[in-house]
């Protein structure tokens, strides 16, 4: 009987821990989107490094490695969280002004867990787009 329920509960239990870390990479790359909107406002130009950002955050945390990509324009920047475990999702912040008065923010997911580098999301337009193999958050 008690077998039967480790059985049932351990990998809940799994589920539930890599979903708490990844509360670590999703909560940081917002904090990020977030700076480099004021980071704009104040300078006129993205941050693209993560002391620019001025967040205190170092590169490396417990469950993900972080990064500032700007685009060669300077009208885009990704941040990015790449995970440390083959367990969890890497997830990307993507910010741009297509226009001299908006700001477009949008946070992305990978749709598969592991290491693997993130690529630098895409302006489209007036819009932004995820890197690929991510999908925006809602």
């Amino acid at each position: 009987m008690v077998g039967i329920l480790a059985a049932i509960a351990l990998p809940t239990f799994l589920n539930q821990k890599a979903k708490a870390q990844e509360t670590e990479g999703k909560t940081l790359i917002g904090a990020m989107n977030r700076a480099q909107q004021a980071h704009h406002a104040v300078y006129q130009a993205f941050a693209t490094s993560l002391a620019d950002l001025e967040l205190g955050l170092a590169k490396t945390a417990n469950y993900y490695e972080y990064d500032v990509v700007s685009s060669g324009d300077g009208a885009l920047v990704t941040n990015k969280a790449r995970s440390r475990n083959s367990e969890l999702r890497g997830y990307a912040g993507v910010v741009a002004r297509p226009e001299p008065a908006s700001t477009v923010v949008l946070v992305c997911r990978s749709l598969q867990k592991g290491t693997a580098d993130v690529d630098d999301g895409m302006a489209i337009g007036p819009s932004v787009q995820c890197p690929s193999n991510y999908q925006p958050l809602e």
